[in-house]
């Protein structure tokens, strides 16, 4: 049998409302699995670390151009910063969706505990370099 049909074969699909209803709190049970204890936690960190991020990049932004090129710091500084954006990404994804009113997918949930996780170690890493300049 094909995946195609596996996946739409009327087996593997709830046969009550009440099977959705256990899909989705089971699936939303796996937030506390990665540390938070509610969706409300992991919403106000994913913000904390939004803002921190945001407020990094602006600063290295109006940094940077002011920097001697020749210098290595401004090279680590330079390279931190990309790896920042690089890093937040899936997080400034999100934003963007929750801000055009879109709910994020499944995949996206799935991973928001480990971009949240990211985001903040590259942030921590380039507001050192910051701070050293």
């Amino acid at each position: 049998m094909s995946v195609s049909k596996r996946l739409s074969s009327p087996r593997l699909l709830p046969r009550r409302p009440i099977g959705i209803v256990l899909c989705i709190a089971l699936l939303n049970s796996c937030v506390g699995l990665h540390g938070y204890d509610s969706v409300a936690d992991l919403r106000e960190d994913a913000l904390n670390v939004f803002r921190e991020h945001n407020q990094t990049a602006s600063e290295v932004m109006l940094e940077l151009p002011g920097l001697d090129p020749a210098d290595p710091a401004t090279g680590a500084l330079a390279d931190a910063d990309a790896s920042m954006l690089a890093a937040c990404e899936p997080l400034n994804e999100l934003a963007i969706a929750h801000r055009d009113g879109q709910d994020p997918s499944l995949r996206q949930r799935a991973r928001l505990p480990a971009a949240i996780d990211a985001c903040r170690q590259a942030t921590h890493q380039t507001r050192q370099l910051l701070d050293e300049t």
